[in-house]
């Protein structure tokens, strides 16, 4: 839950007393127009931009340390670093299997990375071998590799074609006992997510959609 959250930037309030609860095992949608506050509301939760306001977990008002622990976070520009594939998703964290990582890269449709050095394949944001769209989806293969409790997705498709996106969404959608929030901009793929949210005047607003 988000409570009395506010954000100055350059004496322009940009989130205005925001509080909005969001409950496990639902899927938030969240649209505005450019410039709202919808990506500065992410960097908030995760510490990357300063507010006031508190925000809890489980009714528990927690550090940024515990934040981190619990919320994964993918912005609109993710970047890989020059390294194996294995240590982009796991950013050295040796406790994630190598068989962990082949799941998740199979469930992001990332497949045919896998030929030839297989995760032992060296790539980086200026790998041209790469697309646009394979380098946000290894980012969003690193946070589906972690049992985090709340994903923040900032436009985690805007990359990929249709049906790429729609396998992503669909593999979104059936990840269970989590909190979804994603940042929207195309409107047919509004009909993965339960609940839409709009960003306006510095505030959430449950808006109804068909």
């Amino acid at each position: 839950s988000i409570n009395n959250m506010n954000v100055l930037i350059n004496n322009k309030s940009i989130l205005d007393d925001l509080n909005y609860t969001f409950n496990k095992d639902n899927h938030y949608a969240i649209i505005g127009d450019n410039g709202s506050g919808k990506s500065t509301l992410f960097k908030s939760i995760v510490g990357l931009v300063d507010h006031s306001g508190t925000i809890r977990l489980n009714d528990q008002i927690v550090s940024i340390e515990t934040i981190r622990k619990n919320i994964g976070y993918l912005p609109q520009k993710c970047n890989l670093i020059n390294s194996t594939i294995r240590n982009n998703i796991t950013m050295f964290d040796q406790s994630i299997s190598d068989n962990k990582i082949i799941e998740v890269l199979k469930m992001m449709n990332l497949e045919k990375l896998l030929e030839g050095e297989g995760i032992d394949r060296n790539v980086s944001n200026s790998s041209e071998k790469l697309s646009s769209g394979e380098i946000k989806r290894i980012c969003l293969a690193r946070l589906l590799c972690r049992d985090y409790n709340v994903l923040l997705i900032d436009e985690g498709t805007s990359a990929l074609d249709k049906d790429s996106t729609e396998d992503i969404e669909n593999v979104l959608k059936k990840l269970k006992n989590k909190i979804i929030i994603s940042i929207i901009h195309r409107p047919e793929y509004l009909k993965y997510y339960d609940i839409l949210l709009k960003m306006n005047n510095g505030k959430l607003e449950e808006v109804l959609y068909e």
